[in-house]
C-alpha cells in the first residue's frame, strides 16, 4: 500500500511487464478501481529520471482525449516516481494473432484520431506501436439491452518519449531500433522526424495487424522500403492505403492523420459500401488480471 499524501492510497499488485523507461504493476484504489501504476526505473541520476517523470506526466495532462490512456495519478514515493494510469484489458501486441484486417479500420480510426490531437498541439509521439496501442472495454452497467455493449476500442499510451516537433534532434533522437524510420537512419535523403514520422508508425503497426504478428524489420530493409513494398503486396483495399504511409520518404508520405483515415475509410467504402464494416467477433481471451478465466466475444463501434 502507496499514499499519495492525503490525495489518494493505492494498492499494488502483480508485476504486468516493462518497457524502456519503467516497469508496470497492477493496482487498485480505495474504490476498488482497476488501474495501473507505472513506476520509472531507476537509470541514471534521480534528476534524470525526475526529468523524464516530468515530461510523461506533463504530456499526459496536457493531451486529454478519450484515445490516449488516462492518467489519474502521479506522485513520489520513497525515491520512487509512479505514474497511475487507467487499466486496460491488454496491450494490442498480446492478440494481434487472434485478428484479422476487419479490425483494420476500428484500430485506425481510433489510434489515427489520437495522433491528430497530438499533432494538433505540436507533438509527436515517437513510439506508436502494438506494445503502446491498448484495447479498452466499455460497459454500460446499467442496461440490459444487447445493443449497450459491451465494445472495444483503442487507446494509444506510453507519452514517455513524446516531444515537441521542434525540439525533435535531427541526429540522435530516442527510437525504438526495430521499428526506426527512414528519415531517423538517413534525414538527409529522406527528410526529417516529425509528424510524418507517426504516420509511418501507424503504417507499421496496421501493417503488423494485417499480417497477424509484430514486423521487425533490419535497417536495410527500413531504407530499402522493405515496408512499403510489403503493404503494396497486401491482397487487400487497405494495403494502398497503409503503403502510402510508409513511404520512405517524408515528402511523398500521407501527410496526416485525417488523410490516412480518409483513405483507410475510401477502402472501406470498397469493402461494405454503407460504411459499417462489423469486425469478426472472436474470443480475445482473459484479462489480465484473471489469466484463467473465459474470453468474451465483444463488439466495436462503428468506424463510419
Amino acid at each position: 500500500m502507496i499514499t499519495n499524501g492525503g490525495s489518494g492510497t493505492y494498492f499494488i499488485g502483480a508485476h504486468i511487464g516493462a518497457g524502456s523507461y519503467g516497469d508496470v504493476y497492477e493496482c487498485t484504489d480505495e474504490w476498488s478501481n482497476a488501474l495501473v501504476a507505472k513506476v520509472l526505473k531507476p537509470a541514471g541520476t534521480f534528476e534524470d529520471v525526475q526529468r523524464q517523470w516530468e515530461a510523461e506526466v506533463a504530456n499526459l495532462v496536457n493531451m486529454r482525449h478519450p484515445n490516449i490512456t488516462y492518467m489519474h495519478d502521479a506522485f513520489v514515493h520513497d525515491n520512487c516516481f509512479y505514474i497511475i494510469v487507467e487499466k486496460c484489458l491488454y496491450s494490442l501486441d498480446r492478440v494481434l494473432p487472434k485478428i484479422d484486417e476487419t479490425w483494420v479500420p476500428h484500430i485506425a480510426r481510433d489510434v489515427l484520431q489520437a495522433l491528430a490531437f497530438i499533432h494538433r498541439f505540436g507533438y509527436v509521439h515517437k513510439d506508436v506501436h502494438p506494445g503502446n496501442v491498448f484495447v479498452s472495454l466499455t460497459s454500460d452497467v446499467i442496461s440490459r439491452s444487447e445493443d449497450a455493449g459491451p465494445y472495444l476500442s483503442f487507446k494509444l499510451g506510453d507519452l514517455g518519449i513524446t516531444r515537441m516537433e521542434n525540439d525533435i534532434r535531427t541526429t540522435g533522437t530516442v527510437l525504438a531500433p526495430w521499428m526506426r524510420p527512414p528519415e531517423a537512419i538517413d534525414p538527409g535523403r529522406f527528410g526529417a522526424i516529425g509528424r510524418q514520422t507517426d504516420i509511418y508508425h501507424a503504417g507499421l503497426l496496421l501493417l503488423s495487424v494485417m499480417h497477424g504478428e509484430v514486423l521487425l524489420f533490419e535497417e536495410t530493409d527500413i531504407v530499402a522500403g522493405a515496408p512499403l513494398r510489403m503493404a503494396d503486396s497486401l491482397d487487400s483495399p487497405y494495403g494502398q492505403a497503409i503503403a502510402s504511409a510508409l513511404h520512405p520518404k517524408v515528402m511523398y508520405r500521407t501527410q496526416t492523420s485525417l488523410e490516412f483515415w480518409r483513405e483507410i475509410q475510401a477502402a472501406l467504402q470498397y469493402l461494405a459500401p454503407g460504411g459499417n464494416a462489423t469486425p469478426a467477433p472472436m474470443d480475445l481471451g482473459p484479462p489480465l488480471t484473471n489469466p484463467s478465466g473465459p474470453g468474451k466475444p465483444t463488439k466495436t463501434r462503428s468506424s463510419s
